[in-house]
């Protein structure tokens, strides 16, 4: 974090240029770090659902010390289906305790236009972000599914949470404010995704949080062997964002 409320975040760009593969980056890493970035990069399932054309994602790269927040957005102007644009912005942890609000960084993110050739210099720089003070003091987690979210990660640390949604958007806000809740170390090693179409992980570990589609909740609950479920389709959640 440099002086006064500036914050300056290093990013990358994947995206398909014969095959998945970063296009572009403000700075070099470990190839194993840029291995994690490459398969989370990529689109979060075998095949698009609707609804889930665009999504947040948020990982560490321990070896490193840098968190990594990235958008991903279905490409269908590409000619091979299933491709992808991801947007990464690589937050040093150093800076965690002074951002109070991470969705606030989520005006940094900028997708390749349809119809134009992405300009690689605008990915090659990093990136200055000036918070708003006055619009970090409130995150307000009151709502029923927030606190039944927050309840679930908390009671039982040891196990990852999936809640079902027709729209990853749904839950953006509450993510988000989940995060920016965190003392910092929590904030390090916590792995979300707003639109997990498969059940995600990180290496060996799988992700804390993820928001899935309805349709594949029965599936992961088979891959999981333990976890918590919340089928937000159930009349029980549907009125509760």
């Amino acid at each position: 974090m440099n002086q006064g409320n500036e914050l300056l975040v290093d990013q990358a760009l994947h995206g398909y240029e014969n095959g998945h593969g970063l296009l572009a980056t403000s700075l070099s890493l470990p190839s194993s770090a840029e291995r994690i970035m490459l398969i989370l990069s990529d689109m979060s399932g075998s095949s698009m659902v609707q609804g889930f054309e665009s999504y947040i994602t948020g990982y560490p790269l321990i070896e490193v010390n840098k968190y990594v927040l990235a958008r991903t957005w279905y490409a269908p102007e590409m000619h091979r289906p299933g491709c992808v644009w991801t947007h990464s912005l690589i937050i040093d942890f150093s800076d965690f305790a002074s951002i109070n609000n991470l969705q606030e960084l989520c005006i940094l993110f900028k997708r390749p236009l349809k119809g134009t050739a992405y300009i690689k210099s605008h990915y090659q720089n990093k990136l200055s972000m000036i918070f708003n003070e006055a619009s970090n003091n409130f995150i307000d987690v009151s709502q029923p599914i927030a606190l039944r979210l927050i309840s679930s990660l908390y009671n039982s640390p040891s196990l990852p949470v999936f809640i079902s949604t027709k729209n990853p958007s749904d839950f953006e806000n509450t993510f988000f404010n989940i995060w920016n809740l965190q003392w910092p170390r929590l904030r390090r090693s916590f792995c979300f995704c707003t639109g997990s179409i498969s059940n995600r992980s990180y290496g060996a570990i799988g992700f804390d949080l993820q928001a899935v589609p309805g349709r594949s909740l029965e599936k992961i609950k088979r891959e999981v062997e333990k976890a918590i479920f919340i089928d937000f389709e159930d009349k029980q959640y549907r009125d509760l964002i």
